[in-house]
């Protein structure tokens, strides 16, 4: 096995842990038993839990910012580039959003992990305020727009996991979603 089938097999592992034990409870012991790693091993590649948590992070946040979250000139395919990016995030990594949404603020120690996802969530506000600054999006705080636009992806990953057995919602589609965001958002006609 390669350096980077391991290095690949630990972040697995450590997902999976905060996915079943939340960012308190995932121990160093738990993801090297997950990854069939020693504690060394983690401890060399990595420094420490911490370091370990932040790679797993980085690189979710990566797979978002493939979408390539920016200003084309073409609202409906920029925003539905970026609600695209979510909802893959979601289907790739139930629960991974409202673990670390929930979570975070009680591990102050890892804000520095989320560079990669305020990166994307900066591209997405500097987006939205050209649109805005063009006219073809509400004036309103660029965040509060951000926010609004992926809020629908975050509750129905949520409600996903509270609903009875037997209701299976649809998957979101990034195009209604941002249609319907427009309806409420959107001030130019050709939208």
């Amino acid at each position: 096995m390669t350096r980077a089938d391991t290095h690949h097999r630990i972040l697995d592992a450590t997902l999976a842990c905060i996915l079943e034990m939340g960012l308190s409870g995932v121990t160093t012991r738990a993801i090297a038993t997950r990854a069939g790693v020693n504690e060394v091993t983690l401890f060399r590649k990595f420094g420490n839990k911490n370091n370990l948590l932040k790679a797993v992070i980085s690189r979710e946040a990566s797979l978002v910012a493939s979408h390539d979250i920016r200003y084309t000139g073409n609202l409906t395919d920029d925003l539905t580039r970026a609600v695209t990016g979510y909802i893959e995030l979601g289907q790739r990594r139930p629960g991974l959003i409202g673990v670390l949404m929930s979570e975070l603020p009680r591990h102050p120690e890892l804000i520095e992990a989320f560079e990669g996802p305020i990166g994307i969530l900066q591209s997405g506000i500097q987006m939205i305020l050209r649109y805005q600054q063009e006219g073809q999006l509400k004036s309103e705080h660029p965040f509060q727009t951000a926010v609004s636009l992926i809020a629908p992806i975050i509750v129905m990953g949520v409600a996903r996991n509270l609903l009875p057995s037997g209701i299976t919602p649809p998957p979101p589609d990034a195009r209604e979603i941002v249609q319907n965001f427009l309806q409420g958002r959107g001030l130019s006609e050709s939208q």
